[in-house]
């Protein structure tokens, strides 16, 4: 399920929820965006990096995860983000069920399951997908990875989705 809710906040500011379902496949990813936080957003004007986890399980060792060929992308766009870097670590659970929110999400801590967490660049996310340009509109973003198979190389491709919040602050004088 996507969706997107548009509403003007005080002082002029535009929120829009871009409203993500959580691959729930066999073959997909559980995903959280700056884990530990809910809702998830992105203020247009930020900086630095955006955490998004891979959520390991007993079905997913992160280890197997070509985190340097992953890529973060939105539906009908082809522009396409590489991670900066990304570390290993047990932040978050995946979410069970899709809540009563169009954009789902909780701050479930640990699971005892060791997660990747991929660091993208806030300036070029917003660049090369061009969040700027889509703001009021319904967006999907995905992410996808390459799985390492035995020997080392390159298996199966797996996807994920997650809402994100996005905030365009007001310029102040």
């Amino acid at each position: 399920m996507s969706g997107a809710l548009v509403r003007g906040a005080p002082g002029g500011a535009v929120i829009l929820l871009l409203c993500l379902a959580s691959a729930a496949a066999a073959s997909g990813l559980d995903l959280d965006i700056s884990p530990g936080v809910c809702p998830n957003s992105l203020d247009l004007k930020s900086q630095g990096v955006l955490d998004i986890a891979i959520l390991g399980s007993e079905d997913l060792d992160v280890k197997t995860v070509d985190a340097a060929n992953a890529t973060l992308a939105r539906g009908g766009w082809e522009g396409r983000l590489k991670p900066l870097y990304w570390n290993y670590e047990d932040v978050a659970a995946p979410m069970v069920g899709e809540g009563e929110s169009a954009c789902p999400c909780h701050q479930a801590g640990q699971d005892g399951f060791e997660d990747l967490i991929l660091k993208f660049d806030i300036y070029f996310m917003i660049k090369n997908l061009e969040l700027q340009a889509v703001a009021g509109q319904d967006i999907l973003l995905n992410l996808t990875v390459p799985l390492q198979a035995a020997g080392g190389a390159l298996g199966e491709q797996r996807e994920g989705r997650e809402c994100l919040k996005i905030v365009l602050s007001e310029v102040r004088p």
